[in-house]
C-alpha cells in the first residue's frame, strides 16, 4: 500500500460501509491503521493474548482455532476479505484476552485497527 489515498480505496474496496467514516474518522484511518503482509502460517494471535487490534483482511485467509483438552487443534472458522473476525470483537469489547488462535492459511495482506480507534469506529 503505497499512499493513503492507495490505502483507502482498497479498504473501501473490501469494507464499503468505512465509506461512509466522518472525515475526521477517516484521517484517523488513515494515521493510525497498520498496514501488514504476513507470509503463510503467521500467527496473527494466539489463545491468553491481549486483544489490542481489530483486523481487515484485504487478500489471503486467516484460520482461527482453539485447541482441545488432548493438544488437537479444532478449527472455528476462517476470516477473509471483507469479513469480520467475531472472536476480536467480542474480545476488543470485552476487553478480555483471546480464547483461540488465528494463523493465516495463505500470504495475508491485512490493515490492523488500533484497540481505541476500534471502540471509537463501534460507537460512531
Amino acid at each position: 500500500m503505497t499512499s493513503s489515498v492507495d490505502f483507502m480505496a482498497r479498504l473501501v474496496a473490501v469494507y464499503p460501509f468505512l465509506a461512509a467514516l466522518p472525515a475526521p474518522l477517516a484521517q484517523r484511518l488513515r494515521t493510525e491503521a497498520l498496514a501488514r503482509r504476513l507470509p503463510a502460517h503467521e500467527r496473527v494471535f494466539g489463545e491468553r493474548d491481549a486483544c489490542q487490534f481489530f483486523p481487515l483482511v484485504l487478500a489471503g485467509r486467516i484460520r482461527v482455532a482453539k485447541s482441545d483438552p488432548r493438544g488437537r487443534r479444532l478449527k472455528l472458522y476462517e476470516v477473509g476479505p471483507g469479513d469480520s473476525c467475531i472472536l476480536t470483537s467480542s474480545c476488543l469489547l470485552s476487553q478480555r484476552a483471546y480464547p483461540a488462535e488465528g494463523v493465516t492459511e495463505t500470504e495475508v495482506e491485512l490493515v490492523l485497527l488500533p484497540a481505541p480507534l476500534f471502540a471509537v469506529l463501534v460507537e460512531q
